[in-house]
């Protein structure tokens, strides 16, 4: 019996480094005109760049769900490096010679600007993450002084020095601030000897700061978002633009056009890019999408009644059912679903077969050598559904 659990195991295994990928990106271009667009981001269902507007650099934003462009500024200095965590737009406006932070509400269609100071700070592009802002200031005063790393927590509207503990005397250059919804991290420089850095972690919950570990990864990268990374390929012509998933280890190209792309950013299934050089270039967004069985593959399940986890891998699509049928085209009575009810669904991307009536019908519908088959049904989160590729998972025998 072991001999054969090892057999069984080893099948799968080879079977799943072999999968077919059913993965679909419809691309839409956000921008037409005639001025530079650059520097797009993208959170949750909104893109934010810069497009140089009459000779000015203006923010602009797109609603993904409305399909719909905001301009939201419109004045005579530069408003330069939006980034959006999905509810609030940050950039720098240079409306001192240093800059000063401004966001934009989405729910309240407000601008604000965080702070004001009177000597001019140098500041750099904010970072934002659930309401909470952080970038680097250099006082200007007589001297370029070293930075300091600055917090910014919208609900509160209060400022907080968070290097300040690590330099309380203004010696050390902190800088390259960056932050997610758990900490804020950025590296601290003495500037009598630029070769001596350490990397700070700021823990968002704890309050507590601390040098990063040896083994410490910083954060998530703009390029990248879970088992999805984007980037830009030369195809021998100029560059276009690639996504590569790390679980299934495939690489799909997105673009492929004659026209130069670049600073391709992901978030979730949004992927957003610029297109074109100088005055042509416009923002480009693509949605993917993505359903594809994992395992098991064709295989003995093992001579007990007993199924294995069913996976799957799932890219804009967060409802699922799981569906079992004796016949490949899943026709009517052999066919059997999980969950049964027509208005429910599952978010995991995993099913153990452990409903007993479901594993008495599979019992019973199990025939010596007879194959089983399975799909996913997904829907998206605007109710759009897809069927999966149909995977024949094992051979039933029964118990000698």
């Amino acid at each position: 019996m072991k001999k054969n659990i090892r057999i069984i195991t080893a099948i799968l295994a080879v079977l799943c480094m072999s999968i077919s990928v059913q993965a679909e990106t419809e691309i839409i271009r956000i921008t037409a005109n005639g001025y530079e667009d650059i520097l797009p981001a993208v959170h949750d269902n909104y893109v934010v760049w810069q497009g140089r507007q009459n000779g000015e650099w203006e923010i602009f934003l797109y609603d993904i769900v409305a399909a719909q462009t905001l301009q939201i500024t419109d004045n005579d200095y530069p408003d330069l490096a939006p980034q959006t965590d999905g509810r609030y737009v940050v950039w720098l406006g240079m409306n001192y010679p240093g800059g000063n932070i401004f966001y934009y509400d989405t729910n309240s269609g407000l601008i604000t600007q965080v702070q004001e100071t009177g000597y001019y700070p140098i500041k750099s592009p904010p970072r934002i993450a659930d309401g909470r802002i952080a970038w680097a200031d250099q006082d200007v005063w007589r001297s370029v002084w070293p930075g300091d790393i600055v917090l910014y927590d919208i609900a509160t509207g209060t400022p907080t020095n968070i290097s300040l503990p690590t330099d309380p005397d203004y010696k050390l250059d902190d800088h390259t601030p960056v932050i997610d919804s758990t900490k804020v991290v950025w590296v601290q420089t003495d500037q009598d000897n630029i070769e001596e850095s350490t990397v700070f972690v700021h823990d968002l919950t704890s309050g507590e700061t601390f040098p990063a570990p040896d083994n410490f990864a910083t954060m998530q990268s703009p390029t990248r978002d879970g088992n999805l990374s984007i980037t830009t390929k030369f195809d021998g012509h100029d560059r276009e633009i690639f996504l590569r998933h790390q679980r299934l280890r495939k690489n799909m190209q997105i673009t492929d056009n004659d026209v130069e792309e670049n600073h391709p950013k992901i978030h979730g299934n949004h992927l957003v890019w610029v297109s074109g050089l100088g005055a042509e270039q416009e923002i480009y967004l693509g949605t993917t999408r993505l359903l594809s069985p994992i395992s098991p593959g064709d295989g003995f399940v093992s001579y007990k009644k007993s199924y294995p986890v069913f996976e799957w891998e799932a890219i804009g699509y967060d409802r699922f059912r799981v569906q079992f049928s004796f016949t490949k085209d899943f026709t009517e009575g052999e066919t059997s679903t999980f969950p049964s009810l027509s208005d429910s669904w599952f978010d995991e991307t995993s099913f153990t077969v452990e409903d007993k009536s479901l594993a008495k019908w599979l019992d019973s519908m199990g025939k010596i050598h007879s194959p089983l088959y399975w799909r996913i049904v997904a829907q998206d989160q605007y109710g759009n559904e897809t069927t999966s590729q149909v995977r024949r998972v094992v051979t039933i025998k029964k118990e000698k």
